[in-house]
């Protein structure tokens, strides 16, 4: 383990910082079978060429390529891949994510939408959408938008948090119950850290692709939930005091030129909210995207901040992101 003590990430120089049950058959077939394959963030379309080729084959398409919320440039949720049914077979049928689509006058009156797991391979997160006519299709995928997307990032981050719950820093966790009365999971790879009262800093300290998380609080006993105002003043306050640049003088604000996106989290422990955007380096040019995860922590009086941070100016942010985000989802601590 090494110690971290400041963000001279130009040049990577770190200078200031038993029991018994019985069998379960379904168990059983799903240990089995062929583990699912393909890249995390992908995705298999699987529907008769004329209707992938109009309205409602791009109108899908869209769906599930929308720009990730809160990063410097534009990347698409997902990337897509298609496949004619007649054509589905063989290892397609093993791919982790597919969405399957069925257009029948004769079958169906109203579109319907089945979730499945692990249909043909362990691990797979299957939707099928059947509809009457492409133009039914296409009418509900716009008044239910981004349910597709959400649905194949949710299979993305369940996957990511399964692996970090086997495999994670257990030193991460000690020392985060000591400092904070937190446990959260963090890969093993992120070694640097920089521990002091009420803050701890943890980075896997890469050359490409660099990421970070901060855990720290602040008192807090008002009643209401903290306003976003509130949350990015105190993010650039701790930000400030732990987490220098390379340059004298200079430290980590929150960009002022993207305001972060403030959401509720709908999957997450009780008061939690949520700050995306953008962060830069005051006195050095670096930058990159964030995502804090904030809880109301009222039977301690506190504000807790769980927050992933990536700097890779040389290659794309999204999955590093949404990497760091499954993290901060296995945040826990006593109410």
């Amino acid at each position: 383990m090494k110690t971290l003590s400041a963000f001279a990430v130009s040049c990577f120089i770190l200078i200031g910082i038993s029991s018994c049950n019985k069998p379960n058959p379904a168990a059983n077939l799903s240990a089995m079978m062929k583990k699912a394959t393909g890249w995390p963030y992908e995705v298999l379309v699987v529907m008769d060429k004329n209707v992938w080729k109009g309205e409602a084959g791009l109108i899908i398409r869209e769906e599930l390529t929308m720009p990730v919320p809160a990063l410097p440039q534009s990347e698409p949720s997902l990337h897509v891949s298609y496949s004619e049914p007649s054509c589905f077979n063989g290892f397609l049928r093993y791919v982790r994510n597919i969405l399957l689509v069925d257009i029948n006058p004769d079958l169906y009156t109203k579109v319907s939408v089945h979730k499945i797991r692990d249909k043909w391979s362990s691990g797979q997160y299957i939707i099928r959408l059947t509809a009457p006519s492409s133009s039914v299709l296409s009418e509900y995928v716009l008044l239910h938008d981004r349910s597709l997307v959400n649905y194949f990032e949710q299979a993305e981050q369940n996957r990511r948090i399964a692996m970090l719950s086997r495999t994670h820093s257990s030193w991460v966790i000690k020392r985060l119950q000591d400092n904070l009365g937190v446990s959260l999971f963090v890969p093993e790879e992120m070694s640097a850290y920089k521990d002091t009262s009420g803050f701890f800093w943890v980075s896997n300290n890469a050359i490409k692709g660099r990421s970070d998380i901060v855990v720290y609080s602040f008192p807090y006993s008002g009643s209401a939930e903290p306003t976003a105002d509130l949350l990015i003043s105190k993010r650039d306050s701790v930000l400030r005091k732990n987490v220098p640049g390379a340059f004298p003088g200079s430290y980590m604000t929150t960009a002022k030129c993207f305001p972060p996106v403030y959401e509720r989290h709908a999957n997450s422990m009780k008061n939690c909210c949520v700050l995306r955007g953008l962060w830069d380096m005051e006195g050095d040019k670096m930058g990159g995207p964030f995502v804090s995860y904030t809880y109301h922590d009222r039977a301690n009086s506190r504000i807790l901040v769980a927050e992933g941070f990536v700097f890779a100016p040389e290659s794309k942010k999204a999955n590093l992101i949404r990497q760091l985000e499954a993290s901060l989802l296995t945040v826990s601590f006593k109410e």
